[in-house]
Order: C-alpha cells, then sequence, then structure tokens
C-alpha cells in the first residue's frame, strides 16, 4: 500500500503542469447574431476563454465575434472585426481584442496576424488582476504581465454578437469559458 501511495504521489507530483479549470460554459457550436446570449457567467480574478474560429467574410464596419458584458463599455473580454482585420500591418489587423480595466473601459490590441477567410483559427485569453495573454494557432501573441487589474462581476452576460454591434459573420466552435478552481489529486488526475 505505501508504495502504491508513493508512486501515486510521484505521478501527481510529474503532472504538476496540470490546471483545474471550473467551466463555467462549453459549447460544440455557436452562431452569431446581434444579441445572442449565450450565458451568464461569474467574471473572476482569474478567467480563461477559448475558441475556435472561422471566418465567412470581412464586415465593412465593426462587427462582434464574443462579448462579455452587460453594456457596451463592459468589455471582459469583446472580439470583433474590423474591415482591415485582414491586411498585414494595419493598425487593425488580425481580431481587435478589449478587456475593460478598473481605469479603462476599452483596453484594446490587435495582436495579428490578418486573418483570411476560411481558415480555423484557435484562440486563447488568459487574464488575472495583472496579465493579460492572447494565444492564438499556439502562439503567444500578446503577452503584458502589468496589466491593470479588473471588476468583478456574480454574473455578467456572454454573447456570440452583442447587442451593440452587427454580428460577424463567423462560426464559432469549441468555446469555452472557464476560472481556477482548487486543485485536488482527484479532479486533475481524472
Amino acid at each position: 500500500m505505501q508504495l502504491a501511495v508513493a508512486l501515486l504521489a510521484m505521478a501527481w507530483t510529474a503532472r504538476s503542469d496540470v490546471d483545474c479549470f471550473d467551466v463555467q460554459y462549453s459549447a460544440d457550436t455557436v452562431t452569431t447574431s446581434a444579441g445572442n446570449q449565450l450565458v451568464e457567467i461569474a467574471l473572476l480574478d482569474e478567467m480563461h476563454f477559448e475558441f475556435d474560429v472561422v471566418i465567412n467574410s470581412f464586415p465593412t464596419d465593426w462587427v462582434s465575434v464574443f462579448h462579455c458584458g452587460s453594456t457596451d463599455s463592459i468589455r471582459t473580454p469583446g472580439f470583433w472585426l474590423h474591415p482591415e482585420s485582414d491586411v498585414a500591418g494595419h493598425q487593425f489587423e488580425g481580431f481587435h481584442i478589449s478587456f475593460s480595466t478598473l481605469s479603462n473601459t476599452n483596453a484594446w490590441i490587435n495582436p495579428g496576424p490578418e486573418l483570411v477567410t476560411g481558415q480555423s483559427y484557435h484562440v486563447e485569453l488568459d487574464v488575472t488582476q495583472s496579465s493579460f495573454v492572447v494565444t492564438i494557432d499556439g502562439v503567444v501573441r500578446y503577452e503584458h504581465t502589468a496589466y491593470a487589474a479588473h471588476n468583478l462581476y456574480d454574473s455578467l452576460p456572454c454573447y456570440s454578437g452583442d447587442p451593440w454591434y452587427d454580428a460577424a459573420d463567423v462560426v464559432i466552435t469549441n468555446l469555452v469559458i472557464s476560472s481556477p478552481a482548487e486543485c485536488s489529486f482527484q479532479t486533475c488526475w481524472d
């Protein structure tokens, strides 16, 4: 028995790279339309947002891909496309991503790369009270390790196509919204 416990402890230690998360929401496929509310989430100190997206066409004006917030000025986070999201080197190249802070409701970046229609992009956003990391297709495109703190919310709506902009002509799959959980041997081992 002691040998089994020791072996399990060694295996647990070897899995120290495992993160445990409480999944607040997940969906295989979601459609985008203006005001398409998917869920209400708790916005906590640490959050993880992840999805795959295929762009069918580029807009002639700003369009919403995904947005959590009860108003346009609460962007925790917000993802948009711009008519020049497909232009390399343009100010709005790639996804336009905003995450409101205590001091700036429209803190935004366009981390690139330029986007093309028909290609699937895997997008991840990890945010804490002091960091903001955007990963696209497995490449960290933006990392800010002194990011300003954000508000916490008990209940915040998330949309695939927010009510304040036209919806992007995209298909979102494998959407996951999660937050860290207490990691126990059982929850992380399974």
